[in-house]
């Protein structure tokens, strides 16, 4: 018996590179720095992180905190939002139709308002 081999193309043969270096290597490269938000008020803090094309997460901040980090992997920032819990209400940050690779937010005071800012 005779069996016919075919040669892989050079796109499969890439994609199937690609793929053997992420089971090998874990995480793939273009995995962005996990999400933490700082609260710098005095109040508890209750935020939502919105990806583009990706889930949302929410969690609690305590006055003074810094979030534990929240995997996000290749999913770009949308939004980010903060309900002060007893405080006044706070501007979210939005980032442009394509979202942003930024990792690192802070809860802040702005003149008489309070936002949530990129700390980049």
């Amino acid at each position: 018996m005779f069996t016919k081999t075919y040669p892989i193309g050079r796109t499969a043969g890439a994609a199937l590179l690609a793929i053997l270096a992420v089971l090998i290597l874990g995480t793939p490269a273009s995995a962005y720095p996990d999400v933490q938000v700082k609260n710098t008020t005095a109040f508890p803090a209750h935020v939502q992180v919105s990806y583009l094309a990706c889930r949302t997460d929410s969690f609690s901040v305590n006055p003074g905190s810094t979030s534990t980090p929240i995997r996000r992997a290749a999913c770009r920032v949308r939004k980010v939002t903060a309900n002060l819990v007893g405080g006044p209400a706070v501007r979210g940050f939005e980032s442009s139709n394509d979202g942003t690779s930024d990792s690192k937010f802070t809860i802040v005071a702005s003149g008489a308002h309070m936002v949530v800012e990129s700390a980049r």
